[in-house]
């Protein structure tokens, strides 16, 4: 009985780690991608700001 209480709370055990591992990895990979749409969106506004003064420069 002792063996069956045991085995089932590390069952218990590994489930919670493996829980907490994948929410920060998955913290961790969408904080990764926030940071790249930010670069990208900064990244756009550079670009349609040289526009912006191109077509003012042309006209």
């Amino acid at each position: 009985m002792a063996v069956l209480i045991v085995s089932i709370a590390a069952l218990v055990c590994g489930f919670a780690a493996g829980w907490v591992f994948m929410s920060s990895y998955s913290a961790w990979e969408m904080s990764r991608i926030v940071n790249r749409q930010q670069r990208e969106i900064i990244a756009l506004r550079e670009h349609n700001a040289e526009l912006a003064e191109s077509r003012h420069t042309a006209s």
